[in-house]
């Protein structure tokens, strides 16, 4: 299992809405649409999907060659879904943290957006891991162990020196899902910094 967790690329992970906040999904199209523009974040930016007819789910989706970006309401919590679909160079903890870098900038673009008016903000205290293959990462707690030194990885480049816990979701009969939680809550500017430094190591 191990060993074959190291070619799963398709793959993804979530930031939350803080519960004090409120996430309008269709107020990131027009915002979706001026990134790909602009180019704003390091992928290369396509197009964007309007589902926000779904109750549940992805409600709208930044398409991109290497992955798709989504404001997510699975669960009934709203948040910024970052997914990987074709595979890169490096380690899966590499890439992993990857998308966690891509992620967290995309967060903060929106966070700082006109649009909202400083309102929106993301909890940096908790990541939503998705596992989208379910032969190389089927759901249960063989694959959570087998992810596990990846997802410790990733949380020691976030938050170094800092408790966390890894706890499958009790939604994952169809897909593979886990917490990763700490009680440190920092900013999204210094959680960025730390994975864009990780990034430019040797």
């Amino acid at each position: 299992m191990a060993q074959s967790i190291e070619k799963l690329y398709r793959f993804g992970l979530k930031l939350f809405v803080e519960p004090d906040c409120t996430l309008n999904s269709a107020d990131c199209i027009p915002i979706f649409h001026r990134w790909i523009q602009t180019q704003a974040l390091d992928l290369l930016l396509i197009d964007v999907a309007d589902y926000t007819h779904l109750s549940s789910g992805p409600s709208v989706l930044l398409v991109a060659h290497e992955g798709n970006l989504a404001i997510d309401t699975a669960e009934g919590r709203a948040g910024l879904l970052c997914t990987s679909k074709q595979p890169q160079t490096g380690s899966f903890a590499e890439r992993l943290a990857s998308v966690a870098k891509n992620l967290i900038k995309a967060a903060r673009l929106l966070e700082d957006d006109i649009t909202f008016e400083g309102r929106l903000r993301f909890t940096s205290t908790e990541f939503q891991f998705h596992a989208n293959d379910r032969l190389l990462a089927p759901p249960g707690t063989e694959s959570v162990s087998s992810l596990t030194p990846a997802l410790q990885k990733l949380m020691s480049i976030g938050y170094p020196g800092e408790a966390h816990q890894i706890e499958i979701n009790p939604h994952s009969q169809n897909r593979l899902r886990i917490q990763l939680t700490t009680s440190q809550s920092i900013s999204l500017d210094s959680l960025f910094e730390r994975f864009d430094q990780n990034s430019r190591k040797p």
